[in-house]
């Protein structure tokens, strides 16, 4: 008879800590926002594409961009952290909604994240992670404390790399949450 370790139940734990979000929704327009200011949290850090703008865009939409204006309307400090290369796309998306951001930010690695914060003078477990992506967005959030909300991707059209990993991300939360 062999004895291990770890068992299921320890691994799904540890799993569950990294890979669930604290929410799910469709669209970042369906997160309650006062609900979360009531919580304390005082920052967002916004990831880009297909979170609030699809790849093929150049420019949000003027429903995103009234929602990032209720952000700030509300007290919120919303900083783009993204990991997409193209300054020039992040700068132009920083300007239409007046926010700080970064570029390659290397999610889900927490230099960047833990910079911006620091820079806006902001407690990483203030923050409010929103994204598309499980092995991105909420691996940052959950490595840095932060309080972590998936959406779903607005673009559906992805690539097959990231529609397989899309489906793989999809698939773990179905078995963690049972």
């Amino acid at each position: 008879m062999s004895t291990s370790f770890f068992s299921w139940s320890s691994y799904r734990g540890l799993l569950m800590d990294i890979l669930v979000p604290n929410e799910q929704h469709v669209s970042v327009t369906d997160i309650d926002l006062t609900l979360i200011k009531e919580k304390g949290y005082t920052t967002i850090l916004l990831d880009v594409d297909n979170t609030v703008v699809s790849r093929h865009q150049r420019n949000l939409s003027l429903g995103h961009l009234n929602w990032i204006e209720k952000c700030k309307s509300l007290g919120f400090r919303v900083i783009i952290l993204s990991n997409n290369r193209s300054k020039k796309r992040i700068h132009r998306i920083c300007e239409q909604c007046q926010c700080i951001g970064y570029y390659l930010a290397c999610k889900p690695f927490v230099y960047s994240a833990r910079y911006a914060l620091r820079m806006a003078g902001v407690h990483p477990k203030k923050a409010v992670v929103i994204g598309d992506q499980v092995f991105t967005d909420i691996i940052l959030g959950r490595w840095l404390r932060a309080y972590t909300v998936l959406v779903d991707p607005i673009d559906t059209r992805l690539s097959f790399i990231k529609r397989i990993q899309f489906q793989f991300e999809r698939f773990c939360l179905k078995v963690l949450e049972k």
